[in-house]
């Protein structure tokens, strides 16, 4: 496999190295050294060591960009200070605070056990140069060698390297990753007795100062720089990444990123190594490449969407893009040849192709529809903000109905539990990010189709960018935040929106915002109803099938909104009853002059509003995510309760899910008390738990549920039922819940 020609990766050469480590891409490859790895954890379980005091976004963007590339897990392993601002960036990220813990023997026992699980440590992001942190990450780095861990050393932790070079000199599996100012440093170190002035000189000058650094500490290097350079310790070895991949600006955080990546990518060659008999060579350094070359190359799709004022955030929104830009097998496709077959010298007017005339033609024949109504259609472009029931079905038929363009917005990855309804997915793409899901099922059906995906979750910071480059909006979400914001959205960029809803048996379908007399949601609802009131396909379930009906007909309006003929439900609402098999229309009042978002007065802006405070809710799945009521210290994660039961600790197990899931299964030892019980029983429910206390003779209580969000609301309520109790109990809730223990303990268990 040539991957190199004149110590520059060719674009064939990475292209070729991507298919074969990339798990994804390499799945349908498996007799010839590809590996098919669905299972969770096996892609990649990625640990950030930073996050010191307040420097708390370096360890996010290296731990998110890691699992936007597809690692499965990532651990923060920061300080107690850092990590509620890390938790709140995105649950997604199993954070640890433990970096400043005091006691030096509970934080190595924490990180051997952690430690063992890992496939890659990146070290350095946002770590601070404290003496006592230094200290521990050197022992950090010790016990990585000895598990012959990959590791990954960035910013401050590469100030260890300059106190002693010893700690990683000849580890093949160590990438130091520094900055021109911080190999200057190191420079420095290394050869105490010369000066170096990395800004006075060239590209080559440097080059030689990197190889031979590289060489007298035989680890490998990625210089990072206008023109990024990676030695891997032979002198007479290097590779150049050129300054002509990616754009004039950098931004703060890239450096990160690309920790984060190079992390992911260790394991990767790593693994694909361990399963081929034709071995990988220099896998550190190729990783190191990768990781810089992505790194450019979402930096160049960002910075042609955002400009200069593109953020490592949007860099990290463009990661997918980047990554199937770089897999892409046309080496030519950006100096393609437009030259027609055409034998005859026949020429032919329309600007429909001879496969989009064959492909649509049954539509196409139809009167009410015809040609100029499919090349509408053609020339407009709609964006599916959710990719499960509803946008399954939405996204299949408006790209199989030919719109020109479809953008695909979720931040989701496939489960199991997805599968009875959002049928785009399939076991085989378990743990592949839905938005790339629905992308590879549409371009399967109809390759003319433009599908652009955002795994990200829409927030009222993106929300009005993410919508306005496209001319139809489709709501294919499920809680009330999501209704409210995308609505508002959709006005200050003002789009026609298709909302959708599926719950249970019941169905509904409208338009807001079609036209001046198209009410918005908030029309309707100007004030929110109470959280209790709101239900959600997770919480309250859904029957499979009613997904596809409504967002079938999602796309039916949305066709006909590109095609440009009016909607039948603008102004009007659709309600489906599944369970009688009766649908009903009813029509809605007209725009409101005194609504707050469309209104004659209203002073809705692109910045939107904060609709946690507006909903009055944070605590609640169904207005956000983030879920997190109780302190982490009032929390256990399911390893940690697995050691509980393990040690024959005394205590006693609350399960607040409600009976039609506990029932399914659940643990033999759990106290059955539903959270509805829990709040409206309080006496029958302190009595009970008391009783089960005292036969145990414990002062412990565990608090489980589904997904360790009614758990932490069961948790408030015991600590009020026994605030005036003695002796005192220490009450915590399994975070998580019983989906983790299912998949992080126990993969046999199966729950609701």
């Amino acid at each position: 496999m040539v991957i190199m020609a004149s110590n520059k990766l060719t674009r064939a050469g990475v292209r070729a190295l991507l298919r074969r480590i990339v798990p994804w891409a390499s799945e349908t490859n498996t007799a010839k050294g590809g590996h098919n790895r669905n299972y969770k954890g096996v892609r990649g379980r990625i640990g950030i060591v930073g996050g010191a005091r307040d420097y708390s976004g370096a360890p996010y963007f290296a731990s998110i960009s890691a699992m936007r590339l597809g690692a499965d897990l990532a651990y923060v392993i920061c300080s107690a200070s850092a990590s509620q601002s890390i938790k709140g960036y995105s649950p997604d990220l199993i954070v640890m605070p433990i970096l400043d813990c005091p006691d030096d023997e509970e934080f190595e026992t924490e990180m051997s056990c952690l430690l063992d699980r890992l496939h890659a440590l990146v070290i350095g992001p946002g770590l601070g140069r404290e003496s006592h942190l230094q200290t521990r990450v050197k022992k950090l780095i010790i016990k990585a060698k000895e598990l012959s861990l990959p590791l990954v050393l960035d910013a401050d932790s590469l100030i260890l390297i300059n106190e002693d070079p010893s700690i990683v000199r000849s580890y093949p599996k160590a990438l130091l990753t520094p900055n021109r100012i911080e190999l200057q440093r190191m420079l420095c170190s290394l050869y105490k007795s010369e000066h170096f002035d990395l800004r006075t000189m060239s590209t080559e000058d440097v080059k030689k100062l990197v190889q031979r650094c590289s060489h007298d500490m035989n680890v490998c290097i990625l210089a990072k720089g206008s023109v990024d350079i990676v030695s891997c310790g032979d002198i007479e070895n290097h590779l150049v990444i050129e300054e002509t991949l990616g754009s004039s600006r950098r931004c703060g955080g890239q450096g990160d990123i690309l920790s984060g990546l190079a992390g992911v990518y260790l394991h990767w060659i790593e693994m694909a190594n361990g399963e081929s008999l034709e071995k990988i060579a220099n896998p550190t350094a190729l990783a190191a490449c990768l990781a810089a070359i992505t790194t450019r190359q979402c930096n160049e799709i960002a910075y042609k969407d955002f400009g200069s004022g593109m953020l490592a955030s949007d860099m990290i929104s463009k990661l997918d893009t980047a990554i199937s830009s770089l897999l892409s097998s046309d080496d030519s496709k950006h100096t393609e040849s437009h030259v027609l077959n055409n034998p005859t010298k026949a020429r032919y007017v329309g600007s429909l192709t001879q496969d989009e005339i064959c492909r649509y033609s049954r539509q196409m024949i139809m009167s009410e529809f015809g040609p100029e109504r499919q090349l509408n259609l053609k020339q407009s472009s709609a964006i599916i903000v959710g990719a499960g029931g509803l946008g399954c079905p939405s996204a299949i038929y408006l790209g199989a109905g030919g719109i020109g363009r479809l953008g695909i917005v979720d931040d989701d990855k496939v489960e199991i539990s997805n599968l009875h309804r959002q049928v785009l997915h399939s076991v085989k793409k378990t743990g592949m990010l839905k938005t790339e899901s629905i992308k590879e099922a549409i371009l399967d059906i109809n390759p003319n189709v433009k599908v652009d995906t955002f795994p990200v979750r829409m927030n009222r910071e993106n929300a009005v960018r993410l919508i306005e480059d496209y001319d139809i909006v489709i709501d294919a979400t499920d809680n009330l935040l999501s209704r409210y914001m995308i609505s508002d959205a959709c006005v200050v960029a003002k789009k026609p929106l298709i909302s959708g809803a599926a719950l249970k048996t019941d169905g509904q379908l409208t338009v807001y915002n079609f036209d001046n007399e198209t009410p918005c949601f908030r029309c309707l609802f100007p004030e929110p109803p109470l959280a209790s009131a709101v239900g959600s396909c997770s919480e309250n379930g859904v029957l499979g099938v009613l997904p596809g009906v409504i967002g079938v007909l999602q796309a039916m309006e949305a066709i006909k909104i590109g095609a440009g003929i009016r909607p039948a439900y603008a102004g009007k609402m659709l309600l489906y009853d599944g369970q009688i098999g009766l649908f009903r229309q009813i029509t809605l009042s007209k725009r409101k002059a005194d609504c707050q978002a469309c209104g004659q007065t209203s002073k809705l802006s692109r910045d939107l509003i904060d609709y946690e405070q507006f909903l009055g809710s944070k605590d609640c799945e169904k207005l956000t995510r983030d879920n997190n009521v109780l302190d982490p210290s009032e929390r256990v994660s399911v390893e940690q309760y697995r050691d509980i039961l393990e040690s024959g600790e005394a205590h006693v197990l609350v399960d607040v899910r409600p009976s039609i899931q506990s029932e399914v299964s659940r643990f033999a030892h759990a106290l059955q008390i539903p959270l509805s019980e829990l709040m409206q029983e309080k006496a029958k429910s302190l009595n009970s738990i008391k009783g089960q206390l005292e036969s145990n003779n414990a002062n412990h209580i565990y608090v489980v549920c589904r997904k360790g969000i009614a758990s932490q609301r069961g948790v408030r309520i015991i600590q009020e039922l026994f605030a005036a109790q003695q002796p005192k109990v220490m009450v915590k809730d399994i975070a998580g819940g019983m989906t983790a223990w299912a998949q992080q303990i126990d993969t046999s268990y199966s729950c609701l």
